[in-house]
């Protein structure tokens, strides 16, 4: 896979998922790590949906059981 079909490719899946796809922050870099070539772009921040607000809006509390050792000591 070439840089330029890589490139292609991160604007097809993550771009369109970004916060500041409006505001022309694209800085997209290919480098390799360790013979692992990586594309990342440097301002990425993907949006929320309405379901993951929700999701993260929701406050999950356990149940308290009853004491175990109660009335032991």
């Amino acid at each position: 896979m070439t840089n330029k079909e890589r490139l292609e490719k991160y604007k097809k899946e993550h771009c369109c998922k970004c916060k500041n796809k409006h505001k022309n922050l694209c800085d997209i870099r290919v480098f390799a790590v360790d013979k692992i070539i990586y594309t990342k772009c440097v301002f990425y921040e993907r949006e929320q949906t309405e379901r993951r607000k929700k999701k993260k809006m929701e406050i999950v509390t356990a149940r308290q059981s009853k004491p175990l050792m109660k009335g032991l000591v």
